[in-house]
């Protein structure tokens, strides 16, 4: 069953350490907008809220981003490989 996932399908999850007093700084502001709408915002929603809203205070057009990044061919990850170590060759004694 889970939670919901905050993160968008075509998103990457994104997480921060923050100091002692924005993380309390945010548990409040997590509490205020559940009071006011009834539902419990994540920290990771609100992480990206203030990301967007830090993008266009200083002017950068998220839209040229958007039209840019949706172009892109994102291939899917690959399986990690383990690398393949030689041997050393065995030193045979002179007896």
């Amino acid at each position: 069953m889970g939670r919901k996932s905050t993160t968008p399908k075509d998103g990457k999850a994104i997480s921060a350490k923050l100091s002692p007093h924005l993380q309390l700084g945010l548990h409040q502001l997590i509490g205020k907008r559940w009071e006011e709408s009834g539902r419990k915002p994540s920290q990771n929603e609100l992480l990206v809220e203030a990301v967007e809203d830090l993008l266009q205070k200083e002017k950068i057009s998220l839209s040229q981003k958007e039209a840019v990044v949706s172009k892109w061919n994102v291939s899917p990850p690959e399986r990690s490989k383990i690398a393949a170590f030689p041997r050393k060759p065995r030193r045979h004694r002179n007896s």
